[in-house]
């Protein structure tokens, strides 16, 4: 009309959806205070721990690789925990995503809180867990805003590791949650589900 030119634009009106599970041990980690990082707490190898104990702070943070694509709209994200056996008090989740495009595989090496592993992005999600029971298996609230954040970053690309820390600031002494690492056979998983990008 007069000569303007104008561009259609399309969505996907469907979601894809799928699970990402942890790939390899040095995609989950835990952080003790009076210990450092590792793989899997001291008091048990095939779990991850979050909250305060008599040792100072608990944090664990995991990282999946994901098939989305740059600028993909997430609909909805939620994590998928199996309890571990150590459970404590009713300790508040904060939950954080990592400003990395492509996060780096977590090392025993790292000095510091697991908060501190890189840059968080500007949101973060509460979660108030509830009584975890050693074997069940729990869900997340949603966290389409950590993952948002992310995949919004330049450098961003399908394939690449996402990592959500899990700390537990305000917590007392004796309150702690306890989940399965990847080690254990029941590690983490990350349901998603999500848009493509808009395409003309």
């Amino acid at each position: 009309v007069g000569g303007a030119n104008y561009t259609a634009v399309y969505y996907r009106t469907s979601a894809l959806n799928f699970a990402a599970p942890i790939s390899e041990t040095s995609r989950n980690a835990t952080y003790w205070e009076s210990s450092g990082t590792d793989f899997g707490s001291i008091e048990d190898p095939l779990s991850l721990r979050v909250g305060r104990d008599s040792g100072g702070i608990n944090q664990l943070a995991l990282q999946f690789q994901l098939p989305i694509p740059p600028q993909a709209i997430i609909v909805s994200a939620s994590l998928e925990v199996t309890a571990g056996d150590h459970q404590s008090g009713k300790p508040e989740l904060a939950m954080s995503a990592y400003a990395e495009p492509n996060l780096a595989p977590f090392s025993p090496d790292h000095n510091g809180p697991l908060t501190g592993f890189a840059p968080l992005a500007p949101v973060f999600v509460t979660w108030k867990a509830p009584q975890f029971h050693s074997g069940q298996t729990y869900k997340s609230p949603n966290l389409a805003s950590l993952m948002s954040a992310v995949v919004n970053l330049p450098g961003w690309a399908e394939g690449n590791f996402f990592g959500i820390v899990i700390n537990a600031p305000v917590a007392q002494n004796g309150e702690i949650r306890s989940i399965r690492n990847f080690k254990s056979g029941f590690g983490a998983k990350l349901s998603i589900s999500f848009l493509h990008v808009p395409f003309s």
